[in-house]
């Protein structure tokens, strides 16, 4: 009984001590990586940078804009697969921050409409190799 006692109080204080080290581990092992989602949203929405010029929109944002070339405050929060509704709602977010100035938004027409105006696009264009891919 001592021996089970012993075992379940390790396992206890070894649950409270990750429990409380809990923001630290997702600080520096999961959002360790400035490319990574979860660090650009948790970054976005709870700490961002003084005077960021955050750029948003879908992965044509994200991989369309190199962030150090437009300015050394700018940081790309673009998110492969955001619609525009999400977009919209990052934008909020952004102008809603302290002192929110600039912000870089890509308009994707991809995002609209959940795919439909990708298809209607590709029924719809003169050039016959995108015809011939419908």
């Amino acid at each position: 009984m001592k021996k089970f006692l012993l075992f379940f109080l390790g396992v206890l204080l070894a649950t409270v001590a990750l429990t409380v080290a809990n923001d630290a581990l997702n600080r520096y092992l999961i959002f360790s990586s400035s490319n990574a989602n979860p660090y650009k949203m948790y970054r976005l929405l709870t700490a961002p940078e003084a005077d960021e010029i955050p750029i948003l929109g879908s992965s044509r944002a994200e991989a369309g804009f190199a962030p150090a070339e437009l300015s050394a405050t700018a940081f790309n929060y673009g998110l492969s697969g955001s619609s525009m509704r999400e977009t919209a709602f990052h934008l909020k977010v952004a102008l809603a921050r302290p002192g929110g100035g600039r912000v870089i938004v890509n308009l994707d027409p991809w995002g609209l409409g959940n795919g439909a105006f990708q298809g209607n696009y590709r029924f719809v264009a003169d050039a016959p190799l995108v015809r011939a891919e419908s």
